[in-house]
């Protein structure tokens, strides 16, 4: 069915950039050796891969995190800061190249989808938050904040 596999078609509650089959692709290289072994040296192996990666995470944590929201996501909001020109008219109208995009902040929405799927603001978004002085951070979703990765990694295998 298309919701599976087309994002036009793609619930909007999940938020993540990353499709699953690419996620498949990463573990699957990532316990390639482990799947060499006999069942339980393999999951043994694996546990032991999962925990490391587990606590280098656990100490990215530790690290000095600037700001409320992870330096990934901030990178990304920086990336998309200059690309648009947007135009104010109760919702925004955004122009890049020759696409023309709508825009409503309000709502948290963009009609290229991205913003509602992800929860990052898209780079039309970002246009018609900087053109009203609101900082893109502050309309981000929670799950990109230090506290959700602090929650996610805080504790042990």
């Amino acid at each position: 069915p298309p919701n599976t596999w087309v994002r036009a078609y793609f619930s909007e509650f999940p938020k993540c950039d990353i499709l699953l089959n690419n996620n498949c692709e990463v573990f699957n290289s990532y316990i390639l050796e482990a799947r060499e072994l006999p069942i339980l040296s393999m999951l043994e192996r694996i546990k032991c891969q999962l925990m490391t990666r587990h606590y280098s995470k656990q100490q990215e944590i530790g690290k000095d995190i600037q700001g409320a929201f992870y330096p990934k996501i901030r990178k990304k909001i920086a990336k998309f800061a200059n690309m648009c020109i947007a135009s104010p008219s109760g919702v925004f109208q955004v122009q890049i190249k020759d696409y023309l995009h709508i825009v409503d902040i309000n709502a948290r929405t963009c009609d290229c989808r991205r913003w509602q799927l992800i929860g990052v603001p898209c780079c039309h978004a970002i246009s018609c938050l900087k053109s009203e002085r609101i900082q893109p951070e502050s309309v981000l979703a929670n799950c990109y904040s230090v506290e959700a990765f602090k929650n996610i990694y805080g504790f042990n295998i």
